[in-house]
C-alpha cells in the first residue's frame, strides 16, 4: 500500500459535518479569552499509514490508556503510545470530534474512495507534537477516572506545556484545570511561570505572573534585571518579551497592550526611512557577459570586468567557469551563469554598489546587514565600505534597531559601534520592531553594558562635585545627578560638547551662589572648574571606550 499523509489543519475544518451531540457548553468569558490564543498556537497533526517494513520501536502508556478496548492510538513525540476511546475524545475535545467525524467512504474499493479509506485506516494511529508526559497529564483530565489519579503536576513547564496542548486540542475542562493551578502556584514561582507562559506564546498567564512579580518587586536603580542572571532563564525568550516585563514592573500602563512574542531566528525590521525600495538592478551598457543567479527569480546581467574589479573571490570562479566552458561557443559567447547563495535583494545591492558607489543602496537595516555580510563574504572591500557607509547612516537614526539587526547578521563592529550610540538616548523606554523576535539575551546584555558605561560617568562626575567641594571648602559638596541618556545630544552634535555645555551652565549657576569666597580661593577654584569641565566629557568618553559589550 502506498504511503498516505493527511495534514489537519485547525483552521481549514469548515467542511467537517457537525454533530450536535458532541458540542460542549459554551465557555465561561475567562475560557472563551484562554481558546482565542489557539489560533497562534495550533499545529498540524499528521495521520500517517505506514507502509510496509520494519516496526517502529514504541512502548504502551499506562493504565488506562493501555486498553483493548480502545479504537484510536496517539503516539507520541518520544513514541509512546496511548490507546484511547475516540468517543471519549471526541465529547472532550471539539478538535477531534471534528476529526474523526469523517464520512466513511461507502465502496472503499473503487480508486475514487481509495484514498479515503486509507485516511480512516489511518485513524488506528495518530503520532501528535506532545511529549508522553504531557498527553499523560491531558488525557488524565479528561477521562471518567478519579481525578486524584490526575496528578496535575507542579512543576511550572509541565503545567504550560499542558495547558497549550489544551488550548491546541480546544479541551475547555484541562483549559480551566491548569490555568487555576497556573495561577495558584504564580505568588510562589512569578518569573518562572512568566517565562514559561512567554515561551508558550499564553499571553494572559504572562500578564498575570508579571504582576505577582511586581508585587514582591524591589527597584534596584539599574536597566537590566538582576533575575534574569540566572542560567536559562532567558532562554527562548524575546527582547519584547524582556521590554514588557521591565515596563510592568516599572508601573507603565502601556505595558499592558503589548502582546507577548516569541524568540526566532529572523528579525522583524521596519524601514521607517520613508524613502522607497530602491529599483532592481539594471545596466544600459552593452554586452553584458555574465548571469547572476541568485537563490530565486530572473538573473541578473552585469558585466565580469565589474565584479572582477571588485571581487577576487568572484574573479576566480569567472576564471573557472570560463575555463570550463567549451571551447566551440558561438560569437558572441554567451554569457557564463555565476550562481549565488543570496536573494535577489541582497545581490541586486551588491550589483548596484559595483555600478553606482553609494547611489541607489537600500535605506532599511536588514537589507544593508544581508549586503554587509555579503560583502565581506566575496572580499569586496569598496562595495563593503559603500555599503557600510549607507548602514551608518540609517544605524544613527535607529541606534537600538541597529544593534539588534546587527548581532542577528554576527555583525560585531556594527553592533559594538550601534550599542555605544545607543548611550546617546535613554534606553528605559526604547523600543524597536526587531525586539519582537530578537532574543531576550541580546537585550539583556545590552542593557548590562548601558548599565555599565552609566556608572562609571557618574563615578567621574562624582569625582569632579567631590573635588571641586574640597577645593572651595564650603559647607557641603556639589553633587551632579548624572541621569540618561549617558551621552546626550541636540540635534546631532559631539556628545562631548553638549556634556562640556551641562557641565558649564551647572557650574556657573553654583559659582554665582559661592561668590562669597575670597578672591584667592574664587580664583583656585575657578581653575579647577575650567579644568575639569575641559577634561572630564574626554575622560568620560575614554573610559567607555575601554566597555566591552558582550556579543558572543
Amino acid at each position: 500500500m502506498a504511503y498516505r499523509s493527511i495534514l489537519w489543519v485547525v483552521e481549514d475544518k469548515p467542511d467537517a459535518p457537525e454533530n450536535p451531540s458532541m458540542s460542549l457548553p459554551p465557555p465561561s468569558p475567562t475560557l472563551q479569552h484562554l481558546l482565542s490564543i489557539n489560533t497562534a498556537c495550533r499545529k498540524e497533526i499528521t495521520m500517517a499509514h505506514v507502509p510496509p517494513g520494519p516496526p517502529q520501536t514504541s512502548t504502551d502508556a499506562p493504565f488506562p490508556f493501555n486498553q483493548s478496548s480502545a479504537d484510536l492510538t496517539l503516539r507520541t513525540a518520544d513514541s509512546v503510545d496511548f490507546r484511547v476511546h475516540s468517543q471519549i475524545l471526541a465529547q472532550a475535545s471539539p478538535f477531534f470530534a471534528s476529526m474523526l467525524a469523517l464520512p466513511q467512504p461507502t465502496n472503499p474499493t473503487e480508486p475514487a474512495n481509495l484514498a479515503a479509506a486509507e485516511a480512516h485506516a489511518c485513524v488506528e494511529r495518530v503520532p501528535v507534537s506532545e511529549d508522553s508526559a504531557t498527553l499523560d497529564l491531558l488525557l488524565r483530565l479528561v477521562y471518567p477516572i478519579p481525578k486524584r489519579s490526575a496528578q496535575v503536576s507542579a512543576e511550572v513547564a509541565a503545567l504550560v506545556f499542558a495547558l497549550r496542548a489544551a488550548i491546541k486540542y480546544e479541551m475547555a475542562l484541562p483549559v480551566e484545570t491548569l490555568s487555576e493551578r497556573l495561577l495558584a502556584i504564580t505568588p510562589n514561582e512569578p518569573l518562572q511561570v512568566w517565562a514559561a507562559a512567554c515561551r508558550m506564546g499564553l499571553e494572559d498567564v504572562a500578564l498575570q505572573a508579571a504582576e505577582a512579580l511586581k508585587a514582591a518587586w524591589t527597584p534596584t536603580g539599574t536597566e537590566a534585571l538582576a533575575c534574569m542572571d540566572e542560567p536559562g532563564q532567558m532562554e527562548g525568550i524575546s527582547a519584547g518579551d524582556y521590554f514588557r516585563l521591565k515596563q510592568i514592573l516599572s508601573g507603565a500602563e502601556s505595558a499592558r497592550e503589548l502582546p507577548v512574542t516569541t524568540a526566532t531566528s529572523t528579525p522583524t525590521v521596519q524601514d521607517v526611512s520613508g524613502d522607497a525600495a530602491p529599483s532592481p538592478f539594471s545596466t544600459d551598457l552593452p554586452d553584458p557577459d555574465v548571469k547572476c543567479q541568485p537563490t530565486s527569480g530572473t538573473p541578473f546581467l552585469p558585466h565580469q570586468n565589474f565584479l572582477s574589479i571588485h571581487s577576487p573571490v568572484l574573479r576566480t570562479r569567472l576564471a573557472s567557469l570560463r575555463a570550463a566552458a567549451p571551447t566551440n561557443t558561438p560569437s558572441p559567447p554567451e554569457p557564463v551563469v555565476l550562481e549565488f547563495d543570496e536573494s535577489p535583494e541582497v545581490v541586486s545591492v551588491l550589483l548596484q554598489a559595483c555600478y553606482l558607489a553609494e547611489d541607489g543602496l537600500p535605506k532599511d537595516l536588514d537589507s544593508l546587514a544581508q549586503a554587509l555580510v555579503a560583502a565581506n563574504k566575496y572580499q569586496m572591500a569598496r562595495v563593503g565600505r559603500y555599503v557600510r557607509t549607507a548602514w551608518d547612516e540609517a544605524a544613527g537614526a535607529q541606534p537600538l534597531e541597529a544593534y539588534l539587526v546587527a548581532v542577528h547578521h554576527g555583525l560585531k563592529d556594527c553592533g559594538r559601534a550601534a550599542a555605544r550610540r545607543v548611550l546617546e538616548q535613554p534606553i528605559a523606554t526604547a523600543w524597536a520592531p526587531a525586539m519582537n523576535t530578537a532574543p531576550a539575551l541580546v537585550y539583556h546584555r545590552l542593557l548590562v553594558y548601558y548599565d555599565t558605561c552609566r556608572g562609571i560617568a557618574q563615578a567621574k562626575l562624582n569625582e569632579l562635585s567631590g573635588r571641586l567641594a574640597l577645593d572651595h571648602k564650603t559647607k557641603g559638596s556639589l553633587c551632579v545627578q548624572y541621569k540618561a541618556p549617558i551621552l546626550a545630544t541636540r540635534s546631532g552634535a559631539d556628545p562631548s560638547r553638549s556634556l562640556r555645555h551641562d557641565l558649564y551652565a551647572d557650574f556657573s549657576r553654583y559659582l554665582r551662589e559661592s561668590m562669597a569666597l575670597s578672591s584667592q580661593r574664587l580664583t583656585k577654584w575657578c581653575c579647577t572648574l575650567l579644568e575639569r569641565i575641559a577634561l572630564t566629557p574626554d575622560e568620560i568618553a575614554r573610559a567607555l571606550d575601554q566597555v566591552e559589550i558582550a556579543l558572543d
